[in-house]
């Protein structure tokens, strides 16, 4: 069963009546990629922010 984002994702894509033929191939991997992009710069950013941030406290 695929997670509720991904279930939405899909019907946005079917209601505004993009081509279903690409809809996995494309529009979803596009959206899994760019998770997955972003997911991975926040992680890296985070460490980066805590000890910028760290020693400004008090």
């Amino acid at each position: 069963m695929a997670s509720p984002f991904m279930e939405t994702l899909r019907r946005d894509i079917r209601l505004r009546g993009y081509s279903m033929r690409t809809e996995k191939p494309t529009y979803i991997a596009f959206a899994v990629l760019s998770i997955l992009l972003i997911s991975a710069t926040h992680q890296k950013l985070v460490p980066l922010k805590l000890k910028r941030f760290l020693p400004t406290l008090p």
